[in-house]
């Protein structure tokens, strides 16, 4: 599961691709259904290219998507476990 800004999104007529430059990664959890924080990609948006961090995916692979709140995230979960909490968004230069 990743967490990211859109970076190239297909048109209504073209359902091909959608390029995401992630921020974040992690899984959801089997039992708890939870997500678990993974991996950090925040470094990608502060690079002076951030093109080439983007992940692109065919639009027919995404079974879910929708926005992401960092503050909502963060007011929940991010005091349990410091080491889980995502980085913030960082979109200078995109």
């Amino acid at each position: 599961m990743y967490v990211g800004l859109v970076f190239n999104a297909p048109n209504l007529e073209q359902r091909g691709y959608v390029g995401l430059l992630p921020i974040m990664s992690g899984y959801c959890a089997s039992e708890s259904l939870e997500f678990e924080f993974t991996t950090d990609y925040s470094f990608g948006a502060e690079d002076d290219n951030p093109e080439r961090f983007t992940v692109t995916f065919p639009c027919a692979e995404i079974k879910s998507a929708s926005f992401f709140d960092f503050d909502a995230w963060r007011e929940q979960f991010g005091s349990e476990n410091e080491s889980q909490r995502p980085p913030a968004p960082r979109t200078a230069g995109l």
